[in-house]
């Protein structure tokens, strides 16, 4: 078991390191924090779970200004019916206005049945980050 926690954890390091290089490179307005989503969705549950956030999460976001900087399914190292995101943000404050939407809470509280557990990382660039 301590060989797929190391995997996993390896393997989410890499992710996050390379979408915030590939985001730092391609946007002049930096935000200063990132939220690191990991969702294990219910077995078979995997594709309802993708097209909710699809279409009902992600432009709800997009209205406070979130952007997404990568979504992911786990395929080595890690659960099959996991799904990554990777959420830029300008501040906390953003980042709690942007979770108080009562839109965004009843769909949470409707549509993510189907979520086994969920990780929630709130990320800041250290001081060498190019996302300063």
């Amino acid at each position: 078991m301590f060989r797929r926690i190391g995997a996993t954890a390896v393997i989410i390091s890499i992710f996050v390191l390379t979408a915030m290089s590939l985001f730092a490179a391609h946007h002049e307005s930096k935000p200063r924090i990132f939220g690191l989503y990991t969702a294990d969705v219910q077995l078979g549950h995997t594709a309802e779970y993708n097209e909710i956030v699809e279409k009902e999460i992600l432009p709800l976001l997009k209205k406070h200004g979130v952007e997404l900087i990568g979504a992911f399914g786990n395929s080595l190292g890690g659960p099959s019916n996991q799904v990554i995101l990777l959420m830029a943000y300008t501040d906390l404050a953003h980042l709690q206005a942007t979770h108080a939407d009562p839109d965004l809470k009843k769909i949470q509280a409707e549509k993510f049945s189907k979520i086994r557990v969920l990780h929630s990382r709130i990320l800041v660039p250290t001081s060498f980050s190019p996302l300063r």
